[in-house]
This record gives structure tokens, C-alpha cells and sequence, in this order.
């Protein structure tokens, strides 16, 4: 598996940040509550764009 395919659907970190308007500690915090879970890869901290999505459109993405 590709570096590519490994990151296909994930955001980095910091343009979750930028996106959101949010800091690293309120990502942390959403991690931490299943808000917004998180994916380690390596060093890396990733966002599935499916997760986004639904919390931008108003919903909630608490871990199934």
C-alpha cells in the first residue's frame, strides 16, 4: 500500500484546524470525547473527510 492510498480520504490536522477555526486543544478534546475521532499514522494526525462532513453539515459524528 502507497503512502497515497494510505491518506486517501484523511485531513491533516492542520487543515482541520484551519478549516474548523478550532486549536489543537479543542481537536484533542473532540478526540478524547469521540466527537471527532482521530487517526495516528505514525507521528501524524489524520481526520476522515467522512467525519468532516457530517460535522460540518450540523451532525454529529459520535463513534457507531
Amino acid at each position: 500500500m502507497t503512502n497515497n492510498e494510505l491518506l486517501s480520504g484523511l485531513v491533516a490536522k492542520s487543515a482541520v484546524k484551519l478549516s474548523l477555526g478550532v486549536c489543537d486543544r479543542t481537536l484533542a478534546r473532540w478526540a478524547k470525547t469521540g466527537y471527532l475521532p482521530r487517526v495516528r499514522i505514525g507521528k501524524g494526525i489524520y481526520y476522515r473527510v467522512t467525519d468532516l462532513a457530517k460535522l460540518t453539515e450540523g451532525g454529529e459524528v459520535w463513534p457507531q
